[in-house]
């Protein structure tokens, strides 16, 4: 869910004119935003804008955010980020403790959801280059606290690349065992290497794929092969089929701001994938809106 990236002071004639009804003002800087999303294949298509209600701290994690140019920069250790609460202690220690197994010394950022004060003691004294974040739920509306709804995890995210290029978010479930992830990183880093892609399928041609291939089948090195010479991965990257289609999950109400007809998400190509893993080395624009309930 990503508005728009343009925005200007006062209509300058230099900068992309915002539709009136697209348009969010900040109190802090006057700035104006375009806060609807435009389809990519037709940029004419608009949704109905997010909320301006925080343009602020959308601000906040935007203009301090680090852009990390794939084109000219890699990724080579990323920071390890992960959240959960009191409830999740056993199994946040277990990962952890797995990172720091498999190898890994880069630093490990927790968001305190709600972990108890003896538990928090325990995770600093048994935790090596570990950083911990209490999650500021008083910025944000009350169905943040809601956690089983998972609005907390993109602002932790978004947070978290204002500091750092890249990011691995882990759910406090995910066992990490791998010692060597390059194989992940190639798949964007490619950005600066290739110059010349092969055409992309048709809508069409990628469904009939979908429906041809298995959705999970282990490690298949000529996919990843192909993958990397069309260098195509999103900066956003997840590391898991779910079982599911995307409509089967999304609210309703989503619909309404991200223009997309609803045929087209019952399409085999549009398969949901876990979010317990994923890698990230872009900014996350628009995050914020993602917590407003529809």
């Amino acid at each position: 869910m990503t508005p728009s990236d343009d925005s200007e002071d006062s209509y300058n004639s230099s900068e992309p004119m915002i539709p009136e009804k697209c348009q969010c003002k900040s109190t802090v800087t006057g700035k104006i935003y375009n806060f609807c999303y435009k389809l990519p294949e037709n940029p004419k298509i608009l949704g109905k804008r997010f909320s301006c209600d925080f343009v602020e701290e959308w601000e906040k994690i935007e203009s301090s955010s680090k852009f990390l140019n794939l084109e000219k920069q890699k990724i080579t250790d990323s920071v390890f980020v992960t959240a959960f609460s009191n409830q999740f202690v056993r199994n946040g220690m277990r990962l952890i403790s797995s990172i720091r197994k498999s190898g890994y010394r880069q630093k490990i950022i927790l968001y305190n959801l709600g972990i108890a004060e003896d538990n928090l003691k325990m995770l600093k004294e048994n935790s090596c280059n570990l950083e911990i974040r209490n999650f500021n739920f008083s910025n944000f509306p009350p169905s943040m606290n809601q956690l089983k709804s998972y609005r907390w995890k993109p602002i932790v995210i978004a947070q978290v690349l204002r500091d750092y290029g890249s990011l691995w978010y882990l759910d406090s479930s995910v066992i990490f065992e791998k010692s060597n992830v390059s194989h992940v990183y190639d798949l964007v880093n490619c950005y600066g290497k290739v110059r010349k892609r092969p055409p992309m399928l048709t809508s069409y041609s990628r469904d009939i794929r979908e429906n041809r291939e298995p959705h999970e089948n282990g490690w298949d090195q000529k996919i990843w092969e192909k993958n990397l010479q069309e260098c195509r991965k999103s900066q956003y990257l997840l590391h898991g089929y779910s079982g599911h289609g995307i409509l089967s999950v999304t609210h309703p109400g989503t619909f309404s701001v991200l223009s997309r007809k609803i045929a087209w998400l019952q399409s085999p190509q549009c398969s949901g994938v876990n979010s317990s893993t994923t890698t990230v080395s872009g900014p996350m624009r628009g995050v914020i809106d993602t917590t407003n309930p529809l």
